[in-house]
């Protein structure tokens, strides 16, 4: 294609807009139309299938009625219903109300001079439009879910229950290994005191509280010293005792008679009156001493001979 042909189409388009620009509006051809208001039109044809004469007003219940006064007589409500513009959508929903409100009115005294009821009494029973079977079914199916919801609560209750009885259960049996073990040291700490027979089977056949005889709930445990001083005093175990006094209460025994320089010192444990003279220990020194001196210490010396000479 040549660049002739191409501005030669271009101007055709240009030309082409320019006749339709020039052109403007009317383009294509439209007909008018005409708003009709065929009044005497429309009343022969309500006439055509009024019931007006042939039925009587309580089957009809239709009434012909001006829009009831405004409320506040004077204000922006009362208007006239003849200026009211179709487009305004406060003022006609307005007027729509006034027209309703007269014909009620009017209605209600036109149905109490034909006698007729207007209010519902207290103890009236409409007709149900369903039928019996079909509540009897709405029945059945309201008490199934009833049921159905009680079950679910109940099996919900019951499985609360057992997680509550396995929880207490368990807190149960860790309690008893609890006592079970406060129990068993209370007896080796009663077996280390030395608390006699007759106390651990009355302990155990009375129940008391473990850990402590009766009596002793509330007192410390004091030595046998202390209570010789006017303390506690218990049933004293002579085995016992004996083994406290030979072994202690237990620890290192190793090391445990080393002497030190205090102790070597210390005269607290010797006793005047074991290791004193008397009038008895003294003449029998003196007489001792008298034998030695007539010897002149040659009885050793004798003795000594003689063992010689036997050997030879």
């Amino acid at each position: 294609m040549d660049l002739s042909d191409a501005s030669g189409a271009s101007d055709s388009d240009e030309d082409l807009r320019e006749a339709v620009a020039l052109a403007g509006p009317g383009l294509f051809v439209q007909n008018e139309r005409s708003h009709v208001c065929d009044t005497a039109g429309l009343t022969a044809r309500l006439a055509e299938f009024s019931q007006a004469d042939s039925l009587p007003w309580i089957e009809r219940l239709d009434v012909l009625c001006e829009p009831a006064p405004a409320a506040v007589p004077g204000s922006e409500l009362d208007f006239d219903p003849k200026t009211v513009d179709a487009r305004d959508d406060f003022k006609r929903e307005l007027l729509f109300y006034r027209l309703a409100q007269s014909a009620a009115a009017d209605g209600l005294s036109r149905l109490k001079a034909e006698g007729v009821p207007t209010k519902r009494p207290d103890d009236y029973l409409a007709e149900m439009v369903k039928s019996d079977d079909h509540m009897a079914r709405v029945r059945s199916n309201l008490v199934a879910k009833q049921q159905d919801l009680q079950a679910r609560e109940k099996a919900k209750e019951l499985r609360q229950q057992r997680k509550f009885a396995k929880q207490a259960q368990v807190e149960a049996q860790l309690k008893k290994q609890a006592e079970k073990k406060q129990f068993t040291e209370a007896i080796k700490k009663i077996k280390k005191k030395g608390v006699g027979a007759e106390d651990l089977e009355g302990m155990l056949s009375g129940k008391r509280r473990v850990g402590k005889p009766e009596g002793l709930e509330d007192t410390p445990i004091m030595h046998k010293q202390q209570q010789q001083k006017g303390g506690n005093a218990r049933r004293s175990n002579k085995k016992r005792d004996y083994k406290n006094q030979k072994f202690g209460f237990g620890g290192q025994k190793k090391r445990s008679k080393y002497n030190t320089k205090d102790s070597a010192r210390s005269f607290s444990g010797f006793n005047t009156a074991k290791h004193g003279a008397t009038a008895k220990k003294a003449a029998k020194f003196k007489v001792q001493n008298q034998k030695k001196s007539k010897g002149g210490g040659g009885g050793f010396g004798k003795n000594k001979n003689k063992s010689r000479g036997r050997k030879r």
